[in-house]
């Protein structure tokens, strides 16, 4: 019995390291998209590189320190979670998490807008989301698609494009 919950203690702890080494790479990846994608010239304009999270904060803490003393395009970092539609419109990106609003209603809502929107949600980027993380033998990877993208005035540079699994239809 006591191997069994010494196992069972491993198992747990491996699980809560790979999860939170998945959180510190996509943390990581936010502020490099800057080098990749191309807001509208509204965005561009803007005093904060504001990062949005709406739903859940899979993060906790770590998403603000680690921009706290960080910049992105040489613009501070604000993180704000979004609890409201009308909020979107204010992000340079917003992650997608478990959230009260339907995934429609969030892409009405962003529409347009110029806004990244990024996810770790099976099938988001199909349904409209422009960059969706997934795991692909326990590494993590990005799928693109680069029509919603266009549908909403972002652009990506071409070697993004080409790192990416690209999905979504024309």
């Amino acid at each position: 019995m006591k191997s069994l919950v010494f196992i069972f203690i491993i198992f747990v702890t491996a699980n809560a390291i790979s999860e939170d080494m998945i959180h510190n790479k996509q943390i990581r990846f936010f502020g490099k998209f800057d080098n990749f994608a191309r807001w509208t010239s509204e965005h561009n304009n803007r005093e904060k590189f504001v990062i949005g999270v709406l739903g859940f904060n899979p993060f906790g803490d770590k998403l603000k320190e680690y921009y706290a003393s960080r910049t992105v395009s040489k613009r501070k970092v604000d993180i704000k979670e979004i609890e409201s539609l009308d909020e979107i419109a204010n992000c340079h990106i917003l992650y997608i998490s478990q959230s009260a609003f339907t995934l429609e209603e969030v892409l009405k809502a962003a529409s347009g807008k110029g806004v990244l929107l990024i996810s770790f949600e099976d099938g988001f980027a199909q349904k409209g989301v422009h960059l969706n993380y997934y795991l692909d033998n326990g590494k993590l990877r990005m799928e693109l698609n680069p029509y919603a993208s266009k549908r909403d005035g972002l652009n990506f540079k071409s070697n993004l494009i080409r790192a990416m699994r690209v999905v979504g239809t024309p």
